[in-house]
């Protein structure tokens, strides 16, 4: 009798998303050419295969046409970037709430990338009646003035800002260190990655994670609710 080993593989090579050699490389040149956030003087080649190849890609099917399942909602805070590389999408923007649809190689939330810190001052009066002044930095989340909803099968790629200030962490420390090794990159990335990785489980654990950034709640193809 033939024995099935597959149940002892890693969970990553039995359920992640895989996309084939050529759309791989079709996306890696968009990402490095197209997009300014992954522009080679920000993310270098090294650090930008290495990003792609982690668990990044998501599937999404669809059972039904009338399921409505969102990648962003407009006006809801967002931390991530899409691309979309299979699939169609409705995206519905502006006050007259225009429709058109887009597929691969459309992209949104490039921005949430990149959001900067905000300098927020807050003001309180001790006992003695002093004003005292604090001045400390706050994650300006990106709220998208569109909604982008799952119109057919579709396949896309997601970056979350942590992720991708990772990745930018991982370039400023190959360039600092001026060998150009792919060892040396690769060794700087999977210590970055590793710190992004820690913190989302720790997250997750302690439940500082709201569903609306859950991967997981984005990416699995049985969810019927809307998501962001």
């Amino acid at each position: 009798m033939r024995r099935d080993f597959t149940v002892f593989a890693q969970q990553d090579e039995v359920i992640r998303p895989k996309i084939s050699p050529q759309l791989y490389l079709a996306t890696f040149q968009f990402l490095s050419t197209a997009i300014e956030a992954f522009k080679p003087e920000l993310i270098s080649e090294n650090v930008l295969h290495r990003l792609m190849e982690q668990d990044i890609i998501c599937d999404i099917r669809l059972e039904h046409k009338d399921d409505n399942i969102y990648l962003y909602t407009r006006g809801k805070p967002a931390d991530f970037f899409v691309l979309i590389l299979q699939g169609k999408v409705e995206v519905s923007i502006g006050k007259e709430n225009l429709i058109f649809e887009q597929g691969p190689f459309a992209y949104f939330g490039h921005l949430a990338l990149c959001q900067p810190a905000s300098m927020v001052t807050t003001t309180t009066k001790g006992s003695t009646q002093s004003i005292v002044s604090t001045t400390s930095n706050v994650t300006v989340h990106y709220l998208p003035d569109f909604s982008v909803r799952i119109a057919s099968d579709v396949q896309f790629l997601r970056v979350t800002r942590a992720q991708y200030q990772a990745a930018r962490a991982a370039t400023k420390m190959e360039l600092d260190k001026k060998e150009g090794s792919e060892n040396v990159a690769d060794e700087i990335f999977k210590k970055e990655w590793k710190k992004v990785s820690e913190c989302e489980v720790y997250n997750s654990t302690n439940s500082l994670k709201t569903p609306e950034y859950d991967r997981k709640q984005i990416c699995d193809p049985s969810s019927k609710e809307n998501v962001v």
